[in-house]
């Protein structure tokens, strides 16, 4: 019998953001889990037996609630990162595990000692807890998972060469930081290949990137801001999926969008900061660049005069290192593991 496990989440978007769907990938697999947490766009939602959240201005009654029902449940389970803070100081009950999924300053030290356990999706991770004084043995890489009979191989398209990006940031900020101006840099270099970017329409970087795309007149960028619950089509019309991110502080350093791209068989053009790079590199799945866009228009040239090998070498990786049944196994490894020694 499964554990019954509070899987707590700052995510809420299903279907849209990585560390959700992560999320309820976990609770679809838990048959007692159920989703809580402080929900940044929302002031209150709420879905029986699946998911509830509040805004942080309510955080004082999120506390309260939490407090009261934690003790329903044998495992606390926190997904998000170590600046959580308002998650951490809600937590009263152990054991409790935390699920590392994006990078950021660590809360203080007697905050971090409610965890038991860690699990980090990034190798580097490892280390960056260590030398918080986190014991090794505290610590499990799960790499993030992907749906292999979602998202899966199909014939390339016949039109012209198409390169996808499809992670798009909520805040202005960060559209550096997710490295829009290098592609569209690229873009100019190649006006024979066509660009598209897949955009979720909330957060204020819509309009500021629709107005780059148009102050440099790029008739070969689109900007689809379409809902789109088939995210699996949106790679297969594709051919190769860009992450050039330049500031992983405001990026997911392992993102689900790369991962999902390989799982179609697409492969990808990642920057040398990414988590992921080594292993691309490694399994001939895409190519690395610096963070230059003269780089990113030879690895397009590169990849479509070799599409079929990158394509499954892509594939490759995907069922190699982010199966996720191999991810539901391993916390529920950990999950055992950690009800087992706290007993």
């Amino acid at each position: 019998m499964p554990p019954r496990v509070a899987l707590w989440s700052s995510s809420f978007a299903f279907g849209m953001e990585a560390v959700a769907n992560e999320v309820q990938a976990l609770h679809e697999n838990l048959p007692q889990s159920f989703i809580w947490g402080i929900n940044p766009r929302q002031a209150f939602i709420y879905k029986p037996k699946k998911y509830f959240a509040t805004s942080a201005r309510y955080q004082l009654g999120f506390r309260l609630f939490t407090k009261l029902f934690q003790n329903r449940y044998d495992i606390q389970h926190l997904y998000g990162s170590l600046g959580d803070w308002f998650h951490f100081r809600a937590l009263n009950q152990q054991p409790a595990l935390l699920t590392i999924a994006l990078d950021s300053n660590p809360v203080e030290e007697s905050l971090r000692n409610k965890i038991n356990h860690f699990a980090v999706e990034w190798p580097s991770a490892i280390e960056k807890l260590k030398s918080l004084g986190i014991a090794e043995e505290k610590i499990t890489l799960v790499l993030p998972p992907v749906d292999l009979n979602k998202f899966t191989p199909t014939l390339a398209p016949a039109d012209k060469f198409i390169a996808t990006f499809a992670s798009s940031p909520e805040k202005i900020e960060a559209i550096d930081a997710r490295g829009i101006p290098l592609m569209l840099d690229a873009a100019k270099l190649k006006p024979e290949m066509h660009f598209k970017f897949k955009w979720r329409n909330w957060g204020e970087s819509l309009s500021t990137v629709q107005e780059l795309i148009k102050s440099q007149n790029l008739g070969n960028v689109t900007l689809d801001t379409s809902l789109t619950e088939n995210m699996a089509q949106v790679y297969q019309t594709s051919h190769v999926t860009l992450a050039c991110f330049t500031d992983l502080s405001q990026c997911k350093p392992m993102p689900n969008s790369i991962i999902e791209s390989l799982a179609c068989a697409r492969p990808v053009i990642v920057t040398r900061s990414l988590e992921l790079a080594p292993m691309i590199e490694e399994a001939n799945a895409g190519i690395v660049i610096d963070e230059d866009a003269d780089q990113l228009a030879q690895a397009l040239t590169t990849i479509q005069s070799d599409w079929d090998t990158y394509s499954k070498n892509a594939r490759k990786l995907a069922e190699d290192k982010f199966c996720q049944q191999r991810f539901i196994n391993q916390y529920l490894d950990i999950y055992e593991n950690l009800t087992a020694s706290t007993n």
